[in-house]
């Protein structure tokens, strides 16, 4: 079972969590800005349960880290 206290202390340097009676949320700490929204990344993700919201900021981090990987320039050196 996935607790509120598991996901802040994994991802809660990139997103605040948030839960009440009928589901969670996550929100990013940082100012979010034109260039992810073009990426496709999010802002905030909704779910009904705590694994659910777990399971899409995983996937989001992933598409982030993806995203930041492609970006890097090619170094000849």
């Amino acid at each position: 079972m996935t607790t509120v206290d598991e996901l802040s202390a994994e991802y809660g340097h990139t997103w605040v969590i948030e839960t009440w009676c009928g589901g969670c949320a996550a929100t990013r700490r940082a100012k979010y800005t034109q260039d992810q929204y073009d990426q496709g990344l999010s802002y905030g993700l909704l779910a009904r349960t705590l694994v659910e919201l777990a399971e899409r900021i995983a996937a989001e981090e992933a598409l982030q880290a993806s995203l930041s990987e492609s970006r890097k320039p090619i170094n000849p050196g």
